[in-house]
């Protein structure tokens, strides 16, 4: 789910703000906050130590199995916070640096451009994240097969971009 329809999840249904332990009558964090939380996390190594803590978790209690896995790799695009062409106080542009163009066809054939990032996921057949990473926009999904690869797969899933 994207940045967008995680923050309006969080919005409008009362099990999203239960599990992210948010109050009912509290303030959601928009998009923006969802992303800049993610980046800082990443940035500081602690993105795949959560997830690897969560995934051992969840084997543990048998949840996640891991005999005849299957993995399904695709990326989504997230729109950079900042991605217009405006400038800030100093004539400096204001999109962001870092990010870069996600263009990607749609199961009909348009053709859909997003300024910002690919989040590159391997999930199992039931939804459940097993690696994530996160590229410019720009980079090709297939740069990134290796690292979501957990080396026990009985089946790898992917679309002609990976």
């Amino acid at each position: 789910m994207s940045d967008a329809e995680l923050a309006l999840s969080l919005f409008r249904d009362l099990l999203f703000r239960k599990f992210c332990h948010l109050e009912l009558g509290g303030d959601v964090p928009d998009a923006t906050t969802i992303g800049r939380f993610r980046a800082r996390l990443m940035e500081l190594g602690l993105w795949e130590v959560l997830l690897g803590e969560v995934n051992r978790q969840l084997e543990a209690k048998h949840i996640i199995m891991t005999e005849g896995r299957i993995n399904i790799i695709d990326a989504t695009p997230v729109e950079a916070a900042q991605s217009g062409y405006g400038k800030d106080a100093n004539d400096e542009p204001t999109r962001d640096k870092d990010a870069g163009w996600h263009v990607k066809a749609d199961s009909r054939g348009n053709i859909k451009s997003t300024y910002g990032y690919s989040v590159h996921t391997g999930v199992d057949e039931d939804g459940f994240i097993h690696r994530q990473t996160v590229t410019p926009g720009n980079a090709h999904d297939s740069t990134e097969r290796d690292t979501l690869l957990l080396g026990d797969e009985a089946a790898l899933y992917a679309d002609a971009g990976t």
